[in-house]
């Protein structure tokens, strides 16, 4: 299904208010919320059609903006929390700075697989990329760096998974 509409959900009376539209209609995209905007990244536009842009749809004005066109395919993302989008493909890592609007290519990660898993921790400041038996990886931000992690994870295969940290 492929909507335009954007809802805000409240907790307390476990109701949907309507915030306003979309330019454009999107299924399977990812959204993260920062400094009073939805920012949300790729998904798809029609069935097997990808959509190439980062938007950015400001919650009190309902005006949807394009932040960053031609992301090349389908792709994972995750945000840091601060100011960083992290947006991986088959082709590329790539960290766009909301602040400064500026994308730089970072390193490729040695495996894709489209909609595993893809967690920034803001602990430690590093990526987790969960696909499966021998196919997770950590990316270290500062050293720009991927490493396969050396786990006993029993699933196959990741695509579709949901995933959080948790920490006690």
């Amino acid at each position: 299904m492929f909507l335009n509409r954007v809802d805000s959900f409240d907790i307390n009376t476990q109701t949907l208010r309507q915030v306003g539209y979309l330019s454009c209609s999107l299924s399977n995209a990812y959204s993260f919320f920062h400094a009073g905007n939805i920012i949300i990244v790729g998904g798809q536009i029609y069935v097997n059609r990808h959509c190439p842009l980062v938007l950015s749809f400001n919650v009190q004005t309902g005006v949807t903006t394009i932040l960053l066109e031609g992301l090349v395919d389908d792709s994972v993302s995750c945000f840091d929390g601060v100011d960083n989008i992290y947006i991986l493909s088959a082709k590329t890592l790539t960290r766009y700075t909301l602040s400064s609007k500026q994308s730089i290519n970072l390193a490729k990660c040695p495996l894709y697989q489209y909609s595993c898993p893809f967690i920034y921790d803001t602990f430690v400041g590093e990526i987790l990329y969960l696909c499966g038996t021998s196919k997770n990886y950590r990316y270290s931000t500062s050293e720009d760096k991927w490493t396969r992690i050396k786990s006993n994870d029993k699933v196959l295969d990741r695509n579709w998974f949901g995933a959080c940290l948790i920490r006690d």
